[in-house]
């Protein structure tokens, strides 16, 4: 099936106006706050062109050769323990481990690796919008063979949060097939976009139990769960609509973080 292909005009900052050149059709207009969302997000972006240009997939994934499923999980763990001591970890592999131990089916480990790194990295962002890193410490804290309530104030959920700060990955996580990449405004990174959470591995996708999901999925649809994402959602529309490294713009993300950082406890 070949792709509809279209130029996109922003002839006001609330109208939109999407024209498919192939195949032919009547051209579309987005109005209202839908309109001012994407005409912002156009903006930026052509702002911040070629700075991510190659960046809306984790290569990390290619880089460490991660792609299939590591046939011996506990050998590459030593390998890259035994690395990270002697060189600096560029790639990430560090984030990884949690991974790499439920992969082995060593959950316990897995959750002593997560706790060991959340202690040294705890100031680090990147410990926060690490995918990788955030999806395996909430499958070593949850069983792995019977369905769990998550309290909102466990460090399960605290983590469930955390994965928000890429707000697509819970539901392609969950399986969710009704997700896109239009469902949510992101915040402007790589990390937090549709693109990269669909670009791990499946091997990695599917480490989680279908008990775990159901604990994830049951939580996913409590009211305070939503409140949080639905404030979050409201503060990063309310910064991505603002002019890119704005006065204005700056604020809003900072009270979008120190919300965030309000509301996680790690």
């Amino acid at each position: 099936m070949k792709d509809n292909r279209f130029k996109v005009e922003v002839t006001d900052v609330n109208v939109v106006t999407l024209t498919f050149t192939d195949p032919p059709c009547p051209p579309v207009k987005i109005t209202g706050q839908e309109a001012g969302i994407l005409s912002s997000l156009l903006s930026n972006a052509r702002h911040t062109s070629g700075m991510h240009a190659s960046t809306d997939r984790n290569q990390f994934v290619e880089a460490l050769n991660l792609q299939d499923e590591p046939t011996d999980p506990l050998k590459l763990i030593k390998q890259w323990k035994a690395s990270i001591a002697r060189t600096s970890d560029i790639n990430g592999k560090r984030y990884w481990l949690p991974a790499m131990y439920l992969l082995a089916g060593k959950h316990d480990k897995a959750r002593l690796q997560y706790l060991e790194l959340l202690t040294q990295f705890l100031k680090d962002d990147q410990v926060f919008d690490s995918l990788e890193f955030i999806w395996a410490a909430i499958l070593s804290e949850l069983p792995t063979a019977a369905i769990t309530h998550i309290k909102s104030s466990s460090r399960v959920a605290n983590l469930v949060r955390c994965l928000y700060s890429n707000p697509f990955a819970l539901k392609i996580m969950l399986k969710d097939n009704t997700v896109t990449p239009f469902n949510k405004t992101h915040r402007g990174t790589n990390k937090a976009s549709y693109s990269w959470a669909v670009s791990h591995p499946n091997w990695f996708m599917n480490l989680a139990t279908e008990s775990q999901l159901e604990s994830l999925r049951r939580h996913s649809e409590t009211t305070i769960y939503k409140s949080y994402t639905e404030t979050v959602d409201k503060l990063t529309d309310k910064a991505m609509l603002l002019p890119n490294a704005s006065k204005e713009s700056n604020h809003a993300f900072n009270e979008l973080y120190s919300y965030e950082k309000m509301m996680i406890n790690l």
